[in-house]
């Protein structure tokens, strides 16, 4: 009997062995399927930051280029008018006045040119520093120029500019009904180029000697703002 006991124990001490490997293969498996699931977790955080930050660098440097093609073809097809950019108060002279009244308004004003007006306050003549220093007379209306060059409230701004440039003259007055409602001088011309400023996010145009401490439309700070240089009128 102790020479049979053997074998069973022999045996019954196999199906130990055999459950020792499956106790062990559990384990295992859910270690390698937590494993699993880390690096699929990991993997799809990488890809989400990867996609936004591609779209990141992507959107942003477009945007200013786009703003700036959109606000350049609004500007083509809504040039700057005279009534934008004209002085309205406008210092003129009667040409009944005398030519030191002239001289004197020229100088306590620090302009060289006044627009002459008649009585019924409609425009008759120019008189300049080079009038009052080169013609003989004694009033105004006798030395003062006429036949003046004149524009109306809508005239656009690059016709202006050919004006000034071509006809070699210092200001041109703005006319409605032949009266004078204001000025353009070469003056006028350069602070409408140092006062545009343009947003870089939307392409708001604003107008100022400092740029702006926020967008009007889209809210961007100052950083966002360039200098708009495109000559005057376009």
């Amino acid at each position: 009997p102790a020479c049979r006991s053997q074998p069973v124990e022999a045996s019954l001490s196999k199906p130990a062995c055999r459950s020792q490997p499956v106790e062990a293969s559990a384990p295992l498996a859910s270690t390698s399927s937590a494993n699993g699931a880390a690096q699929k977790f990991f993997a799809l955080t990488i890809f989400i930051y990867t996609r936004l930050f591609v779209q990141y660098i992507t959107i942003i440097p477009t945007a200013a280029p786009t703003a700036s093609r959109h606000s350049y073809a609004e500007r083509l097809r809504h040039p700057m008018k005279a009534r934008e950019i004209m002085t309205q108060a406008v210092i003129s002279i009667n040409e009944a006045a005398t030519v030191e009244d002239a001289a004197r308004l020229l100088a306590r004003n620090r302009i060289s040119g006044l627009p002459v007006v008649n009585a019924e306050g409609l425009l008759v003549g120019l008189v300049s520093e080079h009038d009052l220093i080169a013609k003989p007379g004694r009033l105004v209306g006798e030395l003062m120029t006429r036949g003046v060059i004149t524009i109306g409230l809508d005239t656009e701004v690059e016709q202006i500019q050919h004006l000034l440039t071509h006809q070699r003259i210092r200001r041109v007055p703005v006319v409605e009904h032949g009266k004078v409602v204001g000025i353009v001088s070469r003056s006028d011309l350069v602070r409408q180029i140092a006062m545009r400023w343009v947003c870089g996010v939307c392409g708001e145009s604003v107008r100022g000697l400092e740029a702006p401490s926020a967008c009007p439309s889209c809210g961007a700070g100052t950083s966002a703002f360039v200098h708009d240089v495109v000559p005057p009128g376009m």
